[in-house]
């Protein structure tokens, strides 16, 4: 379990959307989700955990943009 809590800088709750794409922090209370990181676009909203819901945060880790933000690959 996922029970490691970091010093907060900047957490995101559910439903805030992504300021950055990239690769964020998933941090859970005390609930079985392996899911530690994962990637988002800017722009999306930020999902409720299905084991620990609203109480789930999000910290920026990597930011990384998205192809579909990079003007070479527009269409």
């Amino acid at each position: 379990m996922n029970h490691a809590r970091k010093p907060a800088r900047y957490e995101l709750k559910p439903g805030y959307g992504v300021p950055e794409s990239g690769i964020y922090d998933v941090i859970h209370d005390r609930c079985q989700s392996q899911v530690i990181q994962a990637v988002f676009v800017a722009g999306e909203p930020l999902p409720e955990c299905r084991f620990c819901g609203s109480k789930v945060r999000f910290q920026l880790r990597q930011p990384m943009p998205h192809i579909s933000e990079d003007r070479d690959f527009q269409l």
